[in-house]
């Protein structure tokens, strides 16, 4: 089993993403997160633990969640020792990375963010309801765009007031993708846009 992880998480790596595929491989009861090159050769070990997930790579690092103890993990991507940025006492439901800040939804729905340099976490939105394993992430230049049960939300990468964008009835939202334009998000039946 392989899960790569999605270009639309990667914000502007195409470079980096033309050469590097990032990988999750099962290996009897753990997990091993890893790269290979596109073009083909031999998957690089970047880490191996139990049960990372939610993997989420910037031109610098890779940082996942690792599951025992809901801790956000990072690994510069030229070599080196993985280190713990923060952890929760609530799970994690999805990572997001950009070149300065790592962003996480707690399951109970609150949206997190620190310095991938290290230093506290603070809060951009405060908890929501929890969480399904449905929830997503996804940032531009300046937003961090996310949904939790039923709503699509955004907030502003430094701070400030949450917006809902969107909340269904009934169905819970399965993910969300940004572009230029339109935030688009997914539950069981449809898939629908909003102008950012």
């Amino acid at each position: 089993m392989s899960e790569i992880a999605s270009p639309s998480r990667c914000g502007t790596l195409e470079g980096m993403l033309r050469t590097w595929l990032f990988v999750t491989l099962l290996v009897g009861c753990s997990r091993v997160d890893g790269r290979v090159p596109r073009a083909g050769g031999a998957v690089e070990t970047l880490a191996d633990e139990l049960f990372p997930y939610y993997v989420a790579v910037s031109s610098t690092r890779v940082c996942w969640i690792r599951f025992g103890d809901s801790a956000v993990v990072c690994r510069p991507l030229a070599g080196g020792a993985s280190a713990v940025l923060a952890t929760e006492s609530t799970g994690i439901r999805f990572l997001a990375i950009d070149e300065t800040d790592a962003y996480w939804v707690r399951k109970d729905g609150a949206l997190r963010k620190e310095s991938v340099a290290g230093g506290t976490a603070t809060t951009l939105a405060a908890p929501s309801g929890e969480c399904t394993m449905n929830a997503d992430i996804e940032l531009d230049a300046t937003h961090v765009y996310w949904s939790c049960g039923t709503s699509v939300h955004k907030v502003p990468k430094v701070g400030g007031t949450p917006t809902t964008l969107f909340t269904e009835t009934g169905a819970a939202e399965l993910g969300i993708a940004i572009d230029a334009k339109y935030v688009y998000w997914t539950n069981a039946t449809t898939l629908r846009r909003l102008p950012k």
